[in-house]
């Protein structure tokens, strides 16, 4: 709930470059990464804790996201509170 104090939800399927995305691992929320495109491939830019480096990488490698998140903006109301 914390999140959405200064993120919107954002449906699966209206996903935008730079959206975050949030993922779980064995059901629970761990991980956070930024929505992209490469080519044409849809990507997720995040840390990557053994690399030691942000690194970008197939979206296809975590699987789909289970909640996205937009930052707000002057439309949502309450900007910049």
């Amino acid at each position: 709930a914390h999140l959405e104090t200064i993120l919107v939800p954002v449906a699966g399927d209206q996903w935008q470059q730079g959206d975050i995305a949030l993922f779980r691992d064995s059901g629970f929320p761990v991980h956070l990464g930024f929505l992209a495109l490469k080519k044409g491939v849809q990507t997720v830019l995040h840390a990557h804790a053994r690399r030691r480096k942000v690194i970008e990488e197939p979206l296809a490698v975590f699987g789909s996201p289970f909640a996205l998140y937009r930052m707000k903006g002057p439309q949502d109301g309450n900007f910049g509170t």
